[in-house]
């Protein structure tokens, strides 16, 4: 995102008949393009990776796919409304570097729940980090089935809505202020 602002590129992506620029045909091609990649990145990480090093595969590869939709959707429409804020990519770099420890900190995994206040760690659901993580130890590690972990699917599906929304406003914002 910060790329394509740098070099001044959101304004040539509507076709030129248009004069108002929706934000759903970039929102869905940047998707589509980071749910494919991720798709390929799943398939080797479950299909070859566990099976070389023989990691306990605990989870069928239904629980999987019907885990990982909500996960990848919500990570995805959060990378694209993050996108939309940064002018320089080198900033979305930076807060990278600095949000990736507390928030796995505050999912719950390196820290107990139990020994970090409450809200806290209510806070870290706003980020698909948190469900996502807990969701998959219990799915794959501890034998949890979905019915199982359904309170991560639905805040996960809860995150993906927003996100798709605030991806698309961002998208917007940002095709606006380009022209």
């Amino acid at each position: 995102g910060g790329t394509w602002r740098e070099n001044h590129l959101y304004p040539n992506l509507p076709p030129p008949p248009r004069s108002k620029m929706s934000a759903l045909p970039i929102v869905f091609g940047k998707a589509a393009a980071y749910f494919g990649l991720s798709i390929l990145t799943i398939f080797y990480v479950f299909g070859f990776h566990y099976k070389a090093f023989g990691y306990p595969m605990r989870a069928s590869f239904g629980e999987l796919a019907g885990f990982f939709l909500p996960y990848l959707l919500a990570i995805i429409f959060l990378g694209i409304t993050l996108a939309s804020l940064f002018r320089k990519r080198e900033n979305a770099l930076l807060i990278l570097l600095f949000t990736s420890i507390p928030l796995l900190m505050i999912s719950g995994v390196s820290v107990p729940k139990e020994v970090m206040p409450g809200w806290l760690y209510e806070f870290g659901k706003i980020f698909p980090s948190s469900p996502g993580i807990n969701g998959f130890i219990r799915l794959q590690t501890m034998g949890a089935t979905l019915p199982d972990i359904r309170p991560e699917l639905v805040n996960l599906w809860i995150l993906a809505g927003i996100y798709f929304l605030t991806a698309c406003l961002g998208m917007r914002g940002v095709a606006v202020r380009e022209k």
